[in-house]
């Protein structure tokens, strides 16, 4: 068998370093071929000048996606930690009511456990809502 020769062996190692940045940041790998047969197809073009410069700009565009990712993710993370902290500011105001002897008296009428039971259900209405939002937005 010939040695391989040193373009050969670089293009199988950039393919490898494309799969494993891939698999790393948990991207889908739906683009990765169509990409990897375009910085082959450029290196084949251009020959190695023109392909490091490509290469170069390919992954500085692939720098600003994953960061671009990571922005977007924590400030996911922040509307979430918004929604929970609603959640708990709920849980509290029903529990300071409901603590109190003539409060809680009020709370046996039926009206008001009506609308205390349809101010929950919209809560959990618009907790899953916007965690579906959140979901939408990241992926």
């Amino acid at each position: 068998m010939p040695p391989l020769r040193s373009d050969t062996v670089f293009l199988l190692l950039l393919v490898v370093i494309l799969l494993a940045a891939l698999a790393v940041t948990g991207m889908e790998t739906s683009n990765s071929p169509a990409l990897v047969v375009s910085e082959l197809g450029r290196f084949f073009e251009t020959g190695g000048s023109g392909f490091t410069r490509d290469f170069a700009t390919t992954a500085d565009e692939l720098a600003a996606i994953l960061e671009a990712r990571a922005v977007s993710g924590s400030k996911a993370e922040s509307a979430r930690s918004a929604v929970h902290l609603l959640l708990v500011i709920m849980g509290l105001i029903l529990l300071l009511l409901l603590s109190s002897p003539a409060q809680r008296a009020d709370f046996a009428h039926p009206t008001a456990q009506l609308v205390t039971a349809a101010s929950l259900a919209t809560m959990a209405y618009g907790y899953l809502f916007l965690n579906g939002m959140v979901d939408e937005a990241l992926e």
